[in-house]
């Protein structure tokens, strides 16, 4: 008979997808870097498209971003509503600690919205965790879908 076990790495993977596409998962979480060759520029380009559905008509999209790496210059993220103009922003104001920046809400309703995600200084490639989702007026957790345009 013959003993077979389970990779542990390849077990933990699975959970983490398991989380990522469970029914009733509240938000969108991606973990992504900036260069360190695209300098203090750098720049992640994100389109979220929020739409109604069982959760309710969307009011506004919330962002958080967490610097996973410790290190020369700060993270922040960008919100902009396409069709309104209304753009909002924030920084993780420490990093490398566990922390996430404060969440920002970009009103705008349903449709489409760019989130951008930058650094204050040049320096080694920094890792970060982006949290986001849209959200209706009564707090519920609508449609959310995301396509990354820009990894620099």
């Amino acid at each position: 008979m013959t003993n077979k076990s389970i990779n542990p790495f390849l077990l933990l993977v699975l959970f983490g997808l398991s989380l990522f596409s469970a029914p009733g998962a509240y938000a969108h979480t991606i973990i992504g870097s900036l260069e360190s060759l695209s300098g203090a520029s750098a720049t992640d380009l994100y389109q979220v498209e929020c739409f109604t559905d069982g959760g309710g008509v969307t009011d506004h999209l919330e962002i958080s971003i967490r610097d996973l790496t410790p290190g020369s210059g700060q993270l922040n993220v960008t919100g902009y509503k396409l069709s309104n103009l209304h753009a909002r922003g924030g920084t993780d104001p420490k990093t490398g600690d566990n922390q996430a920046s404060p969440v920002i809400r970009v009103p705008g309703g349903s449709g489409g919205y760019l989130i951008f995600v930058t650094r204050t200084a040049a320096g080694a490639r920094k890792f970060y965790e982006l949290v986001f989702h849209c959200t209706a007026a009564t707090g519920t957790h609508t449609g959310t879908d995301s396509v990354r345009f820009q990894n620099q």
